[in-house]
């Protein structure tokens, strides 16, 4: 089973291209997108979903008007890129591959039989 190290891939990841990629180029002139919550009806007036960085330093977006938030893994997920915390993963993985830069490590892990 391969095992992607989610902290490295999301140290990898610039966020607020990502955002670009899944959710449309930025409005307002500034940091911010709509929102990709389909249940989340959305004036057009002002977009409600911006990126920042934690206290502890990671990257991370929140949707001001239902309250979805998370890191890019959630954004992945949000958008309908992948059906899971695995799946956001390697597609990760995989869209990180296009910036420069070293790639984010994966490890491989043997399956161990249950006793």
């Amino acid at each position: 089973m391969l095992l992607h190290d989610r902290e490295a891939i999301l140290a990898r990841v610039d966020l607020e291209l990502l955002a670009d990629e899944l959710l449309g180029a930025r409005r307002g002139g500034g940091r911010l997108w709509s929102c990709p919550n389909p249940d989340h009806a959305q004036t057009g007036r002002t977009p409600p979903l911006s990126v920042f960085r934690s206290r502890h330093g990671t990257q991370r977006w929140r949707c001001h008007g239902c309250g979805d938030a998370g890191t890019a893994i959630d954004l992945v997920i949000a958008a309908g890129r992948a059906g899971g915390v695995g799946e956001a993963l390697a597609w990760l993985a995989a869209w990180s591959h296009r910036s420069p830069g070293p790639l984010p490590p994966c490890r491989t892990r043997m399956a161990t039989p249950f006793a």
